[in-house]
């Protein structure tokens, strides 16, 4: 994961006291923490997009409405913890290798800050253009 940072031009790498677990910042803010699970070679990302305020049905049934396209997100998903939106995706270690691993990254990055705004929008009451953007969030993450 090191090597990860200079390769993306990251603000900041971090790897917490549990060798497995890396906090990722962009130049622009955005942030994820990576995860690796060696028991099942998977890497799990995620990425707190921004506050849920109790109340706000509209994104609260965009989340419900991503998470219903199931299969079409590509494992991509979304939820709630606590007052904060998190935005999470797994994917099978076995065959990412560098050039792989940096491209997952930068698309899960350019989704977070998708989902980002989008939460903003619906805090400030400007929800119309989150039906819009549903679909294309649901596509894949490119690897």
């Amino acid at each position: 994961m090191t090597e990860i940072g200079p390769m993306l031009d990251l603000a900041e790498v971090h790897e917490s006291t549990e060798s497995s677990v890396w906090s990722l910042a962009w130049p622009d803010g955005t942030e994820m923490e990576v995860e690796f699970e060696p028991e099942t070679c998977r890497l799990c990302l995620s990425s707190d997009v921004g506050p849920f305020t109790e109340g706000n049905q509209a994104l609260a049934m965009l989340l419900l409405r991503f998470n219903a396209l199931g299969h079409s997100t590509g494992g991509q998903r979304i939820g709630v913890m606590e007052d904060r939106i998190l935005f999470a995706y797994e994917h099978s270690a076995h065959e990412l290798d560098l050039p792989l691993l940096a491209e997952m990254l930068m698309n899960f990055a350019d989704k977070a800050r998708t989902w980002s705004e989008l939460a903003e929008r619906y805090a400030n009451g400007e929800a119309e253009n989150g039906e819009s953007a549903l679909h294309t969030l649901a596509a894949g993450i490119r690897v």
